[in-house]
């Protein structure tokens, strides 16, 4: 058992500042393993543990270098939001949990959008070209296709 997995099931323990510790130091490491699990201590009844568990989120998702790492953690956010939901939480509850969610998909967005124009030139897409007029664009493309 790695460490990632001794402080997932740091996050059931009884004690308090056990699960806050964890929480963090899952934050620290930023493994993407750790989402299913760090949503699912968002039903704590310790304000402190859920405020650590998202900073954890956070922390991943700043870590997430690639479009393909950010659709894995948005894909465990996601359905570890629908499993909450599914174990019909208390309203309070429901309505942080979709706070929490928002915030990270919106945090996931902003970097996904930094990293669109990145991976479009890794895989070899052209820029598309101005509709009206010639501009720079069609005249060099003119010019090298004769």
């Amino acid at each position: 058992m790695d460490e990632v997995e001794e402080l997932i099931e740091q996050l059931k323990s009884e004690d308090v500042q056990t699960r806050r510790d964890a929480a963090d130091r899952l934050g620290e490491i930023k493994d993407k393993r750790a989402v299913p699990a760090l949503i699912e201590v968002w039903k704590d009844e310790d304000v402190g543990v859920r405020n650590q568990a998202t900073w954890a989120l956070v922390y991943i998702v700043e870590k997430c270098e690639t479009i393909e790492d950010f659709e894995k953690v948005e894909k465990g956010i996601d359905e570890g939001s629908v499993l909450l939901r599914k174990g019909r939480p208390d309203k309070t509850m429901l309505i942080n949990v979709q706070i929490h969610v928002a915030r990270l998909t919106r945090e996931i967005t902003k970097k996904k959008d930094k990293l669109a124009p990145k991976r479009d030139l890794l895989l070899g897409d052209k820029p598309k070209p101005p509709k009206k007029g010639r501009g720079v664009y069609q005249i060099t493309r003119m010019i090298r296709n004769g």
